[in-house]
């Protein structure tokens, strides 16, 4: 049942996913036509690459209360156990194909600049751990707001951090980490972006088993 749940959301979103690819292709195509070859800015893109095709999941949020199909799934022979967990399978997929799409890409670039095609690769490892913890913040609100006022919530969340290092930049801190520090710091970072999820899970499992349609 739950291929069956990921196939629906998957065959309901075509069109979206579709235009997203499209979007994406067009922004990295401007990028490299830009900068050059030379690999430059290809590492900086990653995060938005990646968190753009999360919010998919987002829309498929949207779609599902306006089409009746969130209060359907209900009287069909499936735990909303299955439900949630169907939405963050979701998550990760989308995440982790644009993630794909974004170390080809970066490799082929690589190996036109004449660099090793693993160069830089690790940064698509940070965007991804990135994205995923900020979904694991924005589908337990979704679950428990709704679409329409979860999207507040959403744009709550994302500039949390902005406003944070403006702050910091005020107050005169700054934070640097090498990209070698980073590289070494994956195994605990990966750890610990796991955790997360899994607790936000249970957060949404929670908040949807006590939810009346």
């Amino acid at each position: 049942m739950m291929r069956g749940l990921l196939r629906n959301d998957f065959m309901t979103m075509r069109k979206v996913i579709l235009l997203y690819v499209a979007i994406l292709a067009f922004y990295y195509i401007l990028m490299l036509v830009q900068r050059g070859t030379g690999g430059n800015g290809v590492e900086g893109m990653q995060f938005i690459v990646v968190l753009f095709s999360a919010m998919i999941v987002i829309y498929s949020f949207s779609y599902g209360e306006k089409s009746g199909w969130l209060g359907y799934v209900n009287v069909l022979p499936v735990t909303r156990t299955q439900v949630v967990v169907s939405k963050y399978l979701m998550t990760v997929i989308c995440m982790c194909a644009a993630a794909a799409g974004g170390m080809a890409i970066q490799a082929a670039v690589n190996l036109t600049a004449g660099k090793d095609p693993l160069d830089g690769l690790f940064y698509m490892g940070i965007a991804l751990m990135g994205a995923a913890a900020f979904m694991s913040v924005v589908i337990p609100l979704l679950f428990w707001l709704g679409s329409e006022r979860g999207r507040v919530a959403v744009i709550l969340v994302f500039m949390i951090p902005f406003a944070v290092l403006l702050l910091m930049e005020k107050q005169g801190i700054r934070i640097s980490v090498s990209g070698g520090t980073l590289e070494r710091l994956m195994p605990v970072l990966a750890a610990g972006t796991m955790v997360l999820l899994a607790v936000s899970c249970l957060v949404s499992l929670s908040i949807y088993k006590h939810k009346e349609f």
